[in-house]
């Protein structure tokens, strides 16, 4: 079981990094920012946006 609950988190773990990583592209288009530097910025907004919510439930 916690083999499976392992995966799982790996799972939306990375599926958040790939998610980070499309939207880092999209706002560093024709700009001079780090695509890498913006992708980790939205990556520990989420991580804390999630936190907060399930802190709120």
């Amino acid at each position: 079981m916690k083999k499976i609950i392992d995966f799982i988190k790996y799972y939306r773990e990375q599926r958040l990094r790939e998610r980070c990583v499309k939207y880092a592209l999209k706002s560093c288009k024709g700009t001079e920012k780090s695509i890498g530097t913006e992708a980790t910025l939205l990556y520990n907004f989420f991580k804390a946006e999630s936190k907060n919510l399930t802190a709120l439930m």
